[in-house]
């Protein structure tokens, strides 16, 4: 049977590893418009992404054109993946080219950031766009109440949805035992809406992962305790496991607590602590389109992550002048 080939153009980091030896590396685990997953034998996933979407650290981008969608593809639900030297081979209808392949890196690169006030702005400025634009069916609703959530004031449920509605305490107590380093109270209220929300990765899961990443890479740049920001994180996924939530996010989490998240996500973060503002609003536009709910709960988390992390850089910073 003669196989279709096509090019791919990026590989994550993660998904490098779990593809770096010859012989079979798993089966498909799911197909959709534009993308599938494989499910190695341990258990662990990769995506193929058409290109054009995101960059992530599982992520292999293949080169499809515009008009072509990876649900037409010859392939089928518990195909067979195959690696043979440049090749991976699906089933015995596709293979996919790695001969070219550019590596995508999640580096955590340090950037010069902006001074305080105009990254207080900046956020500002996404929260903007993300009520302007956003989908609030998952928790993006709680995006016009983020000062609220960090100080513990009392928020109406009246205008919120039952996703919300259920994860709003959870959100509060979570902030609040970060900022006190009550890494149990971080731990019992993560677990409590790990996996809460519709999709392959669901709304609470994608807010978590949003506080993590920005928790992480802001105090990378502003030369906090890693350790502390390491353990809080944690403490986010210390009761992770597949009963919680779905395979997908579980691995989105694990990354996303090693400041690790997909391009979309990185980008604003990135844009946020850059002293340039020319890109933010394409990036924040780029993300929140992402999934049916999925960018405007990743930018949730992202803006309470960058919100928590000022907080505590300035408690730190105060606690050392004295």
């Amino acid at each position: 049977m003669i196989q279709n080939t096509v090019n791919a153009v990026s590989l994550g980091s993660t998904a490098s590893k779990r593809i770096s030896k010859n012989g079979t590396i798993g089966y498909i685990h799911s197909i959709f418009e534009k993308t599938f997953f494989v499910i190695t034998e341990n258990k662990q996933l990769i995506f193929i992404v058409k290109n054009g979407l995101s960059n992530g650290p599982i992520n292999i981008m293949i080169d499809l054109e515009g008009h072509q969608n990876i649900s037409f593809m010859p392939i089928k639900k518990n195909d067979i993946v195959i690696r043979q030297n440049n090749f991976l081979h699906i089933g015995q209808s596709l293979k996919i080219n790695l001969d070219r392949v550019e590596m995508w890196q999640p580096t955590n690169n340090i950037i010069k950031v902006d001074d305080i006030t105009n990254i207080r702005k900046k956020i500002d400025y996404v929260k903007k766009l993300a009520i302007e634009k956003g989908s609030h069916y998952g928790l993006g609703q709680l995006i016009k109440y983020d000062n609220e959530i960090i100080l513990g004031k009392e928020i109406p449920n009246s205008s919120l949805n039952i996703i919300a509605i259920k994860a709003l305490p959870h959100l509060e107590e979570i902030v609040t035992g970060i900022l006190h380093n009550n890494l149990k109270m971080v731990e019992k209220n993560a677990e409590s809406i790990i996996g809460l929300g519709l999709g392959l990765t669901p709304s609470a899961d994608d807010t978590l992962s949003g506080i993590m990443a920005g928790l992480y890479i802001l105090g990378n740049h502003f030369s906090m305790d890693m350790n502390q920001l390491l353990a809080i994180n944690n403490s986010v996924i210390s009761k992770l496991d597949e009963t919680k939530t779905t395979l997908v996010s579980k691995e989105f989490l694990e990354h996303a607590a090693r400041g690790e998240i997909a391009e979309n996500g990185r980008n604003i973060i990135y844009a946020i602590l850059s002293p340039s503002n020319t890109l933010l609003k394409p990036k924040v536009e780029a993300l929140l389109k992402m999934g049916e709910t999925s960018g405007t709960d990743i930018t949730l988390g992202t803006i309470l992550g960058l919100r928590i992390g000022l907080e505590l850089f300035e408690i730190n910073h105060s606690r050392e002048l004295k």
